[in-house]
């Protein structure tokens, strides 16, 4: 967890134009200011996490706010965070504005860097950007009796197998690469190419992007691999 929040805390120190502290500083908060903390961590079914990480905004006023809020937007979706939740609300002892904020990621284990998908474009493969939730479903082999039902030791075969299923969710981004060649891929109706990284590990797959929604509340679609 050290080297999630530490990844968290450059990339805000660097990116931001107010002072960045982790939690709440036990002195006299500085105006404007921005602090952090990690709201959760929770181990998905697959083997990877969804951590959140809480942001606090304090300024002058709320326009101020939402100009920080944008700010440190832009700097957590460099590490791969999507906003999942954004709130104004006011300081009880000052009556000072607040924006309060809450990025998600899919994250290998413990690891800094996030889980990546990406789809081939043009000879190359662009990053899928603003994912908030993966879920893999594994493969499956349906089994066939071999036998009569009414058998006592009935055997099975195999017979045909699903290849594993992936969904995946979050943020629509109307200008981002990736997502736009899902949407393609999708009104296409013909397999594409990604790759998959969760680190330190990666692979390569073929599949079919059997649905799909881009909306304002978000974006979404599902991979069957073939």
């Amino acid at each position: 967890m050290l080297a999630l929040m530490t990844s968290v805390y450059t990339a805000l120190h660097s990116g931001m134009s107010c002072a960045v502290s982790r939690a709440w500083p036990d002195r006299d908060p500085i105006m404007p200011s921005l602090s952090f903390r990690l709201k959760s961590w929770a181990r998905l079914p697959d083997g990877s996490a969804v951590a959140t990480v809480a942001v606090q905004i304090r300024a002058i006023n709320p326009a101020l706010c939402d100009d920080l809020g944008e700010d440190a937007d832009t700097v957590m979706q460099t590490l791969g965070f999507a906003l999942s939740a954004a709130a104004d609300d006011v300081e009880p002892d000052t009556g000072f504005p607040l924006k309060l904020l809450e990025f998600s990621a899919v994250l290998g284990g413990a690891a800094v860097a996030p889980l990546s998908l990406s789809i081939l474009k043009s000879g190359s493969y662009a990053s899928i950007n603003g994912l908030s939730d993966f879920k893999v479903d594994p493969a499956e082999a349906l089994l066939i009796p071999a036998d009569k039902v009414s058998s006592v030791n009935a055997s099975f075969t195999i017979g045909r197998t699903r290849k594993e299923r992936i969904t995946a969710s979050g943020l629509w981004i109307p200008a981002d690469v990736g997502q736009l060649a899902v949407r393609t891929g999708f009104l296409a109706g013909a397999s594409q190419w990604f790759t998959f990284a969760r680190s330190p590990l990666s692979s390569v797959f073929l599949a079919f992007i059997d649905s799909f929604v881009a909306l304002p509340s978000g974006f979404s679609f599902s991979l069957q691999v073939v």
